[in-house]
C-alpha cells in the first residue's frame, strides 16, 4: 500500500474540521513600516504590532503553503505579500488599539517569486527565479508575461515603476551580475533585450534596491560585500518625467562608485534612502552607511569611486541572522526581521548619533585627578585630586564651565569618592579613617545659600581610630555601607537632626576570612524586621547575605562571577511601574506608617528581583524565598566585563567595557546599544542618564584617564538608548527537541489551560516558554520565561519530571510526563506555594545537565499572563563523561560519544519514609556510541532540620543492544514506559531496529544502593551491561521516531472466553517512522513468569507497515486521544491518522484522516498537547510552530 491510495480512500467518517496554525515562531523574513503599525511576515501568517504599545493587535494566514518573503503597502492600505510560488493581496485597517485584516484573496504563480511589486489601477507586477515579469489584477488573474533576453537564474530582483508597460527591471544573478532590462510591450515577441549589467560581486545577488532621489543603486551579494551603483542621465538638465522609463534607463550611464565591507558573513537584505543605506546579514549586524553625494557624470567621463563611510554597526544577535530590514524616512524608525522570530525598531538618531569626548585637567598635571563622581541634576563631575583637593565643574552657562571648590578639607591617602541614588548626596573617606557626608540638598534659607544656587556643604561625619575604610556603598538614598581594613561591614544611617542630617551606625558584620577581604558591590533588600537583608559581593566572586540576627552571612553563593569578583549588585522592582526608577528609602520602608509604605504586613517588599553581575559577562536574577536568595535565571552578555547596571523606563541596561570600548547592553534587546571608545577599563568612573528640557536624553560617563578627567556624552534625541523589541524571538538556531508539561495536569482547583514549552537548540540553550491558547482569544499568548545556559554544544534532548511535595512524592512512582507514560496523575492542591519540575538536558560533548525549574505562586498567576516572576531555573548538577580514567579503546567509552535521547523517570523501590528524606531519580540516554546509559540523580528534599545534601547525576549502569560490535550504532530514541510492575524502555538505531529492555532490577540495585553514586571507588565499568529482552528490524534505515501506547483493552476482550485475568498478557502499540518514509505499527504482548525474572519475550501479535508514508523522513509520531496518531516529516507534512485494531482478525490498520503542512523546515521534533478546544500539535525546527486539530465532541467521548 502506498501514500497515495490512502488520500484516495479517506474514510467517510470524517472528525477532522481543519488543521491550522494558531501559533508561529519562524525567522521575521519580511517587515514592513506602515504608519504607527508594523507589518511582520512569520512563516504563512501575517502580523500587524503597534510601534507605540509593542502589542500584537492582529494575525491572520495569508498564504496556503510557503513562508512570506516580503509584504509591500499601497495608498489606500492594501498590503501585497509573496512567498515561493504563492502571492496575495489583502486589506488592513487600523484605529487605536484595534487592527483588522479583511479581503484575503491568493493566486499561484508558475515560478518562484522574487519580488512583486503595486502597479496603478491596483495592477500587479511579480519577477520570477527565470526573469520574467507578470502583470495581474487585483484578482489573481495573469494579463501578460515579458521574458528577459537574458535567462539567468535569479536569487534576487528588483521591480521600478508603476506602469505596466513601462517597468525596469533589476535581475540579481547566481553569477554575480545584475541585468537591468525594461519591461516594454512594444516587442511583438514579448522578450526584452538587457539594457545595462551591473558587475563586480564575486557571489549570487541576494537582494537589490533602487532609489529614485540620490539615483544610487545598492546590491548586496554572497561575498560579503555591499556595492553601489550611481545612474546619470545623458543630459544634466533631463527630467526623467518627462519621458518613458525605458528611454530614459537605455540612455543611462550607469556607474559604480562604492564598496563597503563592513559584514562578516553573507548579506542578506539592503534598504537605500537619499541619505543612508541599511544592510543585515548572516553575521547579526545591522550596518548603516553615509550615502555620499555623487556628481553627475557625462558619456566618456570616468566616475570616481569613493567609499561610502560606515557610521554604524550593531551586533544584534549571536549565532543568528538579520532576515529584512525597512526604514521608515517619515518617522525616522528602523525595522529588523530576525532569525529567531524577534522584531525590533531603532530610531535612525539612537543609531547614527555621535558620542562627544571631552577632557580635562582641573589643576593641570602636577596635580592629577584620582577619583570623580557625578552629582546633581546636571550630573556635574566631582573630583578628587592627588593633593586631596575637592572640586566641582559648574555650568554657569551653555559653553561656560568652571571649576569651583567642594570643601576645604584635604582627602589624602586612600580616598573614596561616592555618590548617592539621587545624586544629591556624596560620601567621601580618607585613609584617617574619616567618612564624610556632603550635600546641597538639606540647606535651610538661613544659611544664606538658596536651594537652587547648588551650594555643597558638610553634613556630618565619623571618623575610625586606627583602621581605614577600603569601600564603601550607597545602599539607599539614607543608607550606606562601609568596610573597614580587617572586614568589618558597617550599617550607617542618615538619621534627620535639628538642623542636618546626621550618621547613626546600624549595626556591623564581619566577612569570611579571605586574601581580598573587602566589598565591591552592595545591595540591601528590605525584609523582615530592620534593617532588612544586606547583599555583598566580594572579590573571590561570592555572593554574601545579611541579616540582623547573625553577625556572620547566612547564605554564601560561592564563586558566582568567577575569581574577578562581583562588580555590580542591584535590586529591581518591577510591579511599581508608574516608577520611572524607584529605590526606596529606609525612612519609607520601616518609619513610616504601613498604610503610606510599600511594604506588606511581614515588612517585605513586593516583587524584588535582584541583579548581579561580574567580569565573567554573567548576569544572574534572584528572588527572595523565605529571606533566602533563589535563582531565578542567567544571561550571558555580548563582552566579559561588566560594571555597573542601569534601568532606563523599565528596562534594565548594563554598562561595561569591551576591549577598549565604552557599552551599554540591554538585556532585553540582546545587543549592544551604544558603544564608543574609550581606552578601556578604568579604576574611577561614574555613568547615568539626565534628561533634557525637550524630552531627550543625555548619557554622561565620567572617567579618570591618566590623571585627566574624560567625560563622553551620548545625546539620545529619541529619549532611548536603542532599539525597542516590538517581538521577542526564541531560538537563533535549529530547534532540536521540544518537550511540554502543563502544571495544571498536577493541580486542582484550576481550570487553566497553559502549558509550558522547553526547547533545545542548536546555539546552546534551552528555552522554557508559557503558552495559552483557546478559542476565544484572537491570538494566543506565547512567552519566553526563561533561558538555560550551560551547554557547551547543541542541546539533542530534554525531558521532564514533576517534583511533588514530600507527603505525596512515594505515591508518584514511575510517573513520566510524556503522554504515553502513566495515566494515573497525581493532583496538588493549588494553594502550594511553588510548583518544581526537574529538567534533564543532554546534547553533544556527551553533556548531561540537571536543572530544577520552579512555578512560586502558579495559581496567582495563572489566568492573568505571563510573566517573567513565574518561573526559576536553577542548574543543579552537569555531567561529561570522564574518558581520561578509561581504555579508549573500549567500546563503551568511545571518545566521539554524544547523548541523542533521554528519559527520566522515579526510581522503584522507595518506601514512604525514604521519599521524605530524598528525591531518586533514573535517567536513561539513547547514545551516539550505541550504547543504552542509565544515570542515577540524587537529591535531598532540603528539610530545615537537617543538614542539606549537595545534588548529585552519576552513571550507574550500561546496556548494549547488539552483542555483535559491528551491529552496534548509534542510538536515536529512548522512551520509558511503566505497566504491570515493570520498568520498560524502548530505544531505535541507525539500521532500522527498535530494541525493548526491562530496567526493573537495575532500577531496584540503584535504589538500594544510591550511595554509592557519588563514591570515588564505584566504577560503572564494574558491572554486567544489560541487554535486550527484544528487538525487531522494522526499517530500512535508521528509526527517528518512536511512540508507544498500553493497550489494556485488548486483554478485556481476550478475557470473553477466559475468567483467568493473570493468564492475559499486557500488551503495547508501538508506532515507529524512519528515514525511508516508512511508518509501521506493532501490537506486542509481553511474557514473563515474575516480577523477580522482568520480562523475558515479547512477542508480535499483528502489524501493519505502509511504505512511503511520507516523501521524506519522518521526523516525529505521536499518539492522540485513543484512536489516533500524528506524523509529520522532514518535507514539511503533517498527517492525522485513525488507526484501528479487529480482535476478531487480529488486524491492524491505519488510515489518513486529513493532512496539511507545516511552515518550519528542517523539522527536528513534536510535541502534542490536548485542551478542551482540540489538540495541539508543537512542531519544532528552523522554528516553532503550534498546530490546532480540532476533534468531533462526539467521537472525544
Amino acid at each position: 500500500m502506498h501514500l497515495s491510495h490512502l488520500f484516495s480512500n479517506v474514510e467517510s467518517m470524517v472528525i477532522l474540521e481543519k488543521m491550522e496554525t494558531c501559533f508561529s515562531m519562524s525567522d521575521a523574513a519580511a517587515v514592513k513600516l506602515s504608519g504607527h503599525v508594523i507589518l511582520a511576515g512569520i512563516g504563512r501568517s501575517v502580523y500587524v504590532f503597534s510601534i507605540q504599545r509593542k502589542t500584537l493587535l492582529s494575525k491572520r494566514e495569508v498564504l496556503s503553503r510557503q513562508k512570506i518573503r516580503e509584504l509591500s503597502v499601497n495608498s489606500v492600505n492594501k498590503v501585497l505579500v509573496y512567498g515561493g510560488k504563492e502571492a496575495g493581496i489583502f486589506k488592513f485597517t487600523e484605529s487605536g488599539l484595534e487592527a483588522e485584516i479583511t479581503d484575503v484573496s491568493t493566486w499561484k504563480s508558475d515560478d518562484w517569486i522574487v519580488h512583486s511589486r503595486w502597479l496603478v489601477c491596483d495592477e500587479v507586477a511579480t519577477l520570477s527565479a527565470h526573469n520574467v515579469v507578470t502583470i495581474w489584477n487585483n484578482g489573481g488573474i495573469k494579463k501578460f508575461q515579458i521574458k528577459c533576453h537574458d535567462q539567468s537564474i535569479l536569487y534576487s530582483g528588483y521591480l521600478f515603476g508603476d506602469k505596466c508597460d513601462d517597468l525596469i527591471c533589476f535581475a540579481g544573478t547566481v553569477f554575480g551580475q545584475v541585468a537591468v532590462w525594461s519591461v516594454n510591450t512594444k516587442h511583438a515577441d514579448m522578450i526584452c533585450g538587457t539594457l545595462h549589467y551591473l558587475r563586480g560581486h564575486k557571489g549570487a545577488i541576494y537582494s537589490i534596491r533602487y532609489d529614485p532621489v540620490s539615483n544610487l543603486i545598492c546590491t548586496t551579494s554572497d561575498d560579503r560585500s555591499v556595492r553601489w551603483w550611481h545612474k546619470s542621465s545623458p543630459l544634466v538638465q533631463q527630467n526623467e518625467n518627462s519621458g518613458s522609463l525605458h528611454e530614459s534607463w537605455s540612455a543611462a550611464l550607469i556607474h559604480p562608485v562604492s564598496a563597503g565591507y563592513g559584514h562578516l558573513s553573507r548579506v542578506w537584505k539592503c534598504f537605500v534612502s537619499p541619505s543612508f543605506t541599511f544592510t543585515v546579514g548572516e553575521d547579526s549586524q545591522l550596518c548603516v552607511w553615509k550615502n555620499l553625494e555623487i556628481k553627475q557624470v557625462f558619456k566618456g567621463v570616468d566616475c570616481e569611486q569613493s567609499e561610502f563611510p560606515l557610521i554604524a554597526r550593531k551586533q544584534i544577535l549571536h549565532g543568528g541572522s538579520i532576515r529584512n530590514v525597512d526604514f521608515s524616512l517619515t518617522d525616522g524608525l528602523v525595522a529588523l526581521g530576525l532569525g529567531d522570530g524577534g522584531i525590533l525598531v531603532w530610531t535612525l538618531d539612537s543609531l547614527v548619533s555621535p558620542a562627544h569626548i571631552t577632557s580635562d585637567s582641573p589643576l593641570g598635571s602636577s596635580d592629577p585627578s584620582r577619583r570623580v563622581c557625578l552629582y546633581g541634576k546636571e550630573l556635574e563631575p566631582i573630583v578628587i585630586t592627588k593633593s586631596g583637593t575637592g572640586l566641582i565643574k559648574r555650568r554657569l552657562d551653555d559653553e561656560v564651565s568652571k571649576w569651583q571648590n567642594v570643601c576645604e578639607k584635604k582627602y589624602l591617602g586612600l580616598c573614596l569618592l561616592e555618590s548617592s541614588f539621587d545624586r544629591k548626596s556624596i560620601a567621601l573617606t580618607s585613609s584617617d579613617g574619616s567618612l564624610d557626608i556632603l550635600s546641597g540638598s538639606h540647606l535651610a534659607e538661613g544659611d544664606g545659600v538658596s536651594q537652587c544656587d547648588g551650594a555643597i556643604k558638610y553634613l556630618d561625619g565619623v571618623t575610625l581610630d586606627g583602621d581605614y575604610i577600603l569601600s564603601i556603598h550607597w545602599l539607599a538614598d539614607d543608607l550606606l555601607l562601609t568596610c573597614r581594613s580587617r572586614g568589618q561591614l558597617q550599617l550607617w544611617l542618615m538619621v534627620q537632626g535639628d538642623d542636618f542630617p546626621t550618621l547613626k551606625e546600624v549595626r556591623t558584620w564581619v566577612l569570611p576570612h579571605s586574601k581580598q577581604c573587602w566589598t565591591t558591590a552592595a545591595a540591601w533588600v528590605p525584609w523582615g524586621e530592620p534593617p532588612g537583608l544586606i547583599l555583598c559581593g566580594n572579590r573571590s566572586g561570592d555572593l554574601l547575605i545579611y541579616s540582623k540576627d547573625s553577625p556572620n552571612p547566612i547564605q554564601i553563593l560561592k564563586n558566582l562571577h568567577g575569581q574577578m569578583g562581583v562588580t555590580s549588585l542591584m535590586v529591581f522592582w518591577p510591579t511599581y511601574s508608574q516608577d520611572k526608577n524607584w529605590k526606596p528609602t529606609y525612612h519609607e520602608i520601616y518609619f513610616q506608617q504601613p498604610q503610606q509604605s510599600r511594604v506588606n504586613v511581614s515588612g517585605h517588599l513586593f516583587s524584588a528581583e535582584i541583579y548581579s553581575t561580574g567580569r565573567d559577562g554573567i548576569v544572574n536574577v534572584f528572588v527572595l524565598r523565605n529571606g533566602l536568595l533563589k535563582l531565578k535565571g542567567s544571561e550571558k552578555l555580548g563582552f566579559e566585563w561588566a560594571a555597573r547596571f542601569l534601568v532606563l523606563n523599565k528596562n534594565i541596561l548594563v554598562f561595561g567595557f569591551k576591549g577598549a570600548n565604552a557599552v551599554i547592553w540591554g538585556i532585553k534587546e540582546r545587543c549592544i546599544m551604544l558603544e564608543k571608545n574609550c581606552g578601556g577599563g578604568h579604576r574611577s568612573w561614574d555613568i547615568d542618564f539626565v534628561s533634557q528640557s525637550d524630552g531627550s536624553l543625555d548619557l554622561i560617563l565620567a572617567m579618570v584617564t591618566n590623571g585627566e578627567l574624560t567625560t563622553v556624552n551620548w545625546k539620545l534625541p529619541s529619549g532611548t538608548p536603542g532599539g525597542s523589541v516590538v517581538q521577542g524571538g526564541l531560538h537563533s538556531r535549529e530547534i532540536n527537541c521540544i518537550s511540554c508539561f502543563s502544571p495544571s495536569k498536577y493541580l486542582c482547583n484550576t481550570s487553566n489551560d497553559m502549558t509550558f514549552v522547553i526547547t533545545g537548540s542548536e546555539d546552546t540553550t534551552a528555552k522554557v516558554s508559557s503558552f495559552s491558547y483557546n478559542s476565544s482569544e484572537k491570538t494566543p499568548l506565547f512567552s519566553t520565561i526563561s533561558t538555560l545556559h550551560g551547554h557547551l554544544s547543541s542541546i539533542r534532548a530534554i525531558s521532564i519530571l514533576p517534583i511533588f511535595p514530600s507527603d505525596t512524592l512515594y505515591e508518584c512512582k514511575n510517573l513520566a510526563l510524556k503522554e504515553n507514560a502513566s495515566r494515573n496523575a497525581v493532583t496538588i492542591e493549588a494553594n502550594d506555594e511553588h510548583l518544581d519540575f526537574m529538567v534533564f538536558s543532554a546534547g553533544g560533548r556527551a553533556q548531561l545537565k540537571a536543572w530544577k525549574l520552579s512555578f512560586d505562586q502558579i495559581e496567582k498567576h495563572f489566568g492573568v499572563h505571563p510573566s517573567q516572576q513565574l518561573c526559576r531555573a536553577e542548574e543543579k548538577f552537569s555531567l561529561m563523561l570522564d574518558y581520561k580514567k578509561r581504555d579508549s579503546k573500549n567500546i563503551e567509552n568511545n571518545l566521539e560519544a554524544r547523548f541523542m535521547d533521554v528519559q527520566s523517570f522515579y526510581a522503584k523501590g522507595r518506601t514512604p519514609e525514604k521519599s521524605q528524606d530524598m528525591i531518586l531519580v533514573a535517567v536513561v540516554t539513547a547514545c551516539s556510541d550505541g550504547l543504552l546509559r542509565l544515570f542515577g540523580y540524587r537529591e535531598s528534599q532540603c528539610h530545615p532540620e537537617r543538614v542539606e545534601q549537595k545534588p548529585y547525576l552519576g552513571l550507574w549502569s550500561h546496556g548494549i543492544p547488539h552483542p555483535t560490535i559491528s551491529k552496534r550504532h548509534c542510538l536515536f530514541k529512548v522512551l520509558h514506559s511503566s505497566f504491570a510492575g515493570h520498568d520498560i524502555v524502548i530505544t531505535t538505531d541507525l539500521i532500522g531496529y527498535y530494541h525493548l529492555w526491562d530496567i526493573t532490577s537495575e532500577l531496584e540495585s540503584m535504589e538500594m544502593s544510591s550511595v554509592l553514586l557519588d563514591t570515588k571507588h564505584f566504577e560503572q565499568r564494574d558491572k554486567e551491561p544489560f541487554f535486550p529482552f527484544f528487538s525487531k528490524l522494522t526499517h530500512k534505515f535508521s528509526i527517528n521516531a518512536v511512540d508507544w501506547k498500553e493497550q489494556s483493552w485488548l486483554a478485556v476482550e481476550d478475557l470473553q472466553n477466559n475468567d483467568d485475568r493473570s493468564q492475559v498478557p499486557p500488551c503495547m502499540l508501538v508506532a515507529t517512522g524512519g528515514e525511508d518514509g516508512t511508518l509501521s505499527l506493532d501490537l506486542l504482548a509481553f511474557l514473563g513468569n515474575s516480577k523477580c525474572e522482568g520480562w523475558n519475550k515479547a512477542v508480535v501479535q499483528t502489524s501493519w507497515k505502509l511504505e512511503g508514508a511520507a516523501a521524506t523522513q519522518i521526523a516525529g509520531v505521536k499518539f492522540v486521544l485513543d484512536n489516533y496518531l500524528v506524523t509529520v516529516s522532514k518535507c514539511q507534512q503533517v498527517i492525522l491518522w485513525r488507526w484501528c485494531y479487529e480482535s476478531k482478525s487480529s488486524s491492524l490498520n491505519a488510515s489518513i484522516i486529513s493532512c496539511c503542512y507545516s511552515t518550519i523546515p528542517d523539522i527536528e521534533d513534536i510535541a502534542v498537547i490536548n485542551t478542551r478546544d482540540g489538540v495541539l500539535v508543537v512542531v519544532g525546527g528552523c522554528g516553532l510552530e503550534v498546530l490546532k486539530i480540532v476533534v468531533d465532541n462526539e467521537e472525544i467521548k
